[in-house]
């Protein structure tokens, strides 16, 4: 299979990464990516934290494509991805120090953002951190 490729996560790969590293610390074991789409930011970003293991998920669709960014980087600190598909699915189920997720709450519906909101009540630790990044509004403006 070829591999899927975004250049939108190409490109802003570096300035996630910037920004995992002011988070992420030497304590953390366990990350949760939602919405891993092709898989290149995990492929890109575990090595950076080789002591966090990395967990991709994504609606049943994106596995084949997470799995062959996977099979050709194989970094071993990224587990193999899980379909999670908020409002139908329910998180592994682990304690994670970290849920990242990127591009995927401008598409998700208010019902399944606020499940997925709720869920990570659940599944984070206490003192652990949720990440998003996205396109926002702040006062009416991206």
């Amino acid at each position: 299979m070829n591999k899927p490729i975004s250049p939108a996560g190409e490109r802003n790969q570096e300035p996630i990464l910037k920004v995992l590293k002011d988070f992420i610390t030497m304590d953390d074991r366990r990350l949760l990516e939602v919405g891993a789409g092709t898989g290149q930011h995990a492929v890109f970003m575990a090595p950076y934290f080789p002591q966090v293991e990395w967990y991709p998920t994504d609606v049943a669709g994106k596995l084949k494509g997470i799995n062959a960014w996977i099979d050709e980087a194989r970094v071993p600190n990224i587990q193999r991805p899980v379909r999670l598909e908020i409002g139908k699915d329910d998180f592994p189920k682990l304690k994670f120090d970290i849920v990242f997720t990127a591009n995927t709450f401008h598409i998700m519906h208010w019902k399944e953002a606020k499940s997925f909101i709720k869920l990570l009540g659940h599944r984070l630790r206490e003192g652990s951190r949720a990440i998003f990044y996205g396109p926002f509004k702040y006062d009416g403006e991206f």
